[in-house]
C-alpha cells in the first residue's frame, strides 16, 4: 500500500510481480512481536481493479537479552551484632524476553555469610544468614548473579558493597598478664618505673583505651600514694623514693578500660622488686661506745700466742655484697703484737706477751662492707696487759658449751 511506514519498509519487502515477501532489515521482537502489512493487487485493465489483504507477522522470541539486577535500596551497614535475617537491601531483577528466557533467579556467591529471600515478584531482600565478626571482615563485597532459564540460559552479575559496623565485644588485652620490674632504692621521686601497654581490636571509641590503678594497700598505705599512671599511654611513675631495708616488693594491679558502651577491662599485676643500693654502714655492735671504760679488755702478761683477747661484732642492714663485714687492723699502739681475723672480726695475739710490752694497748679495727662504693666504720679496742692475771674465760667458754634449754643454739660472746 502507499501509506506502508517506513519502519516496516525497511524490514520487509514486496515483490511486485510475484507478491513474495521477503526480510531487508532486522526483527526486535522486544519492541515489535506482531507487525501487520497492508497489500493491495492490482490488475491492468480499464477501469483497473483491486482487491486488499493485510498480513500478519508474528515474531517467535528467542534469548538474547540477559537478565538484569536492580538495587532497589541502597544497602545499609550492618552492626556486627545483627541476628541472622537481618534485611542489608532490596534487589530486584528483570528480563526484556518472553516466557522462560525471561524467567530469572538470583544466587549469592557461596560461602557468603548473606543469602536472598524472596518477597514478591522478582524482588529479594538481601538478608544475613549466619553471625557476622568486623574483627575478621569489616567489609564484604557480594556477588550476586542473575540466571534466566532460556535455552542456551544467560545471565549477569553484580557487586553489592555492605560495611560492617564495630560493636564493643573485645577487651582490652595487655601485652602480658603480669609484668616484673626492679627498681634501685633512693631512686628520684617522679621517675617512670616502667610503661604497660594494652591492645583493643575493636574500632574508634570502642579501642580507645585508658588506663588506671586499682586501689590496694602497701603497708597499710594506699598504692596510689606509691606510685600513679598516665591514663592515656600507661606509664608508671614512682611518687617518692624507695627504701630496700623498709620495703623489698610490693604489686600494683592495673586496669585497661575502652570507651565502649557498655565499657570492656582486663588487668595486668606489676610486681616491683627493689634492689638494693649499698647505702648503710656496717654497725659496731662490740665493742659499743656507749660502755665506756667497760670495754677495756684485760689479759695476761702470760698469755701465748693465738691468745683470744676479744670479739668485734658489727652489722650492716643493707643485702648480698652490700652486706658482707671485713675486719682488719687501721692503727695499732703495737702491729706486732695484735691481730683481728679478717671475716670473724676475732681480735687475737700475734706472739706471746713480752715484758717489755706497754701495759696499756689501743687497736683502731676498720670494718668495710663489700659494696660499691664500700661504706665502712670504725671500732676502737682498749687492752690492758695485767700481770698474775687468771684467765676467767675457761670457765665461761666451759658454762657456754652446753646451751640451756632457753637459750637453744645461740652462740654466744
Amino acid at each position: 500500500a502507499e501509506h506502508t511506514p517506513q519502519a516496516l519498509l525497511s524490514i520487509f519487502h514486496l515483490h511486485s510481480g510475484t507478491g513474495e515477501i521477503s526480510l531487508v532489515g532486522s526483527l526486535d521482537y522486544e519492541s515489535n512481536p506482531i507487525h501487520e502489512i497492508d497489500i493491495t493487487a492490482k490488475d491492468k485493465g480499464v477501469p483497473a481493479m483491486e482487491g486488499h489483504c493485510r498480513v500478519q507477522v508474528v515474531l517467535i522470541d528467542i534469548n538474547d537479552n540477559a537478565p538484569e539486577i536492580v538495587l532497589t535500596s541502597n544497602p545499609n551497614p550492618v552492626r556486627e551484632d545483627a541476628p541472622r535475617g537481618t534485611v542489608v537491601a532490596l534487589i530486584s531483577a528483570r528480563d526484556l524476553d518472553s516466557g522462560d528466557n525471561g524467567k530469572v533467579t538470583l544466587s549469592v556467591a557461596k560461602g557468603s555469610p548473606f543469602s536472598l529471600k524472596p518477597s514478591f515478584s522478582n524482588n529479594y531482600a538481601l538478608v544475613t544468614s549466619s553471625l557476622l565478626d568486623r574483627e575478621r571482615f569489616s567489609e564484604y563485597n557480594i556477588e550476586i548473579t542473575a540466571t534466566d532459564s532460556g535455552s542456551p540460559p544467560l545471565s549477569s552479575k553484580k557487586m553489592i558493597p555492605v560495611s560492617i559496623t564495630d560493636v564493643n565485644d573485645n577487651p582490652p588485652i595487655f601485652t602480658q598478664s603480669s609484668y616484673n620490674v626492679y627498681l634501685k632504692e633512693n631512686g628520684v621521686p617522679g621517675s617512670i618505673l616502667y610503661s604497660v601497654s594494652a591492645s583493643d581490636l575493636d574500632f574508634g571509641e570502642n579501642a580507645k583505651i585508658s588506663y588506671s590503678i586499682l586501689d590496694s594497700k602497701v603497708q597499710d598505705v594506699s598504692v596510689s600514694s606509691y606510685v600513679y599512671i598516665n591514663s592515656d599511654n600507661g606509664s608508671i611513675y614512682s611518687m617518692h623514693s624507695f627504701d630496700y631495708e623498709k620495703l623489698k616488693v610490693f604489686q600494683i594491679q592495673v586496669q585497661a578500660k575502652d570507651q565502649g558502651s557498655p565499657s570492656l577491662s582486663s588487668n595486668a599485676t606489676v610486681h616491683v622488686f627493689i634492689l638494693d643500693q649499698n647505702d648503710n654502714a656496717p654497725a659496731v655492735i662490740y665493742p659499743s661506745s656507749a660502755m665506756g671504760s667497760l670495754s677495756h679488755q684485760r689479759m695476761p702478761r702470760s698469755a701465748k700466742a693465738g691468745h683470744l683477747v676479744t670479739k668485734v661484732t658489727a652489722v650492716d642492714a643493707d643485702s648480698g655484697h652490700n652486706a658482707w663485714i671485713s675486719y682488719k687492723v687501721a692503727e695499732a699502739t703495737d702491729a706486732s703484737l695484735f691481730t683481728v681475723n679478717l671475716y670473724t672480726g676475732e681480735v687475737r695475739t700475734k706472739r706471746a706477751v713480752s715484758e717489755q710490752d706497754d701495759s696499756s694497748q689501743r687497736l683502731l679495727i676498720e670494718i668495710r662492707d663489700d659494696g660499691e662504693p664500700v661504706q665502712s666504720s670504725t671500732a676502737t679496742v682498749s687492752i690492758l696487759l695485767e700481770d698474775g692475771l687468771h684467765e676467767p674465760i675457761l670457765d665461761l667458754r666451759h658454762k657456754v658449751a652446753e646451751p640451756s634449754k632457753k637459750t637453744g643454739r645461740i652462740t654466744l660472746y
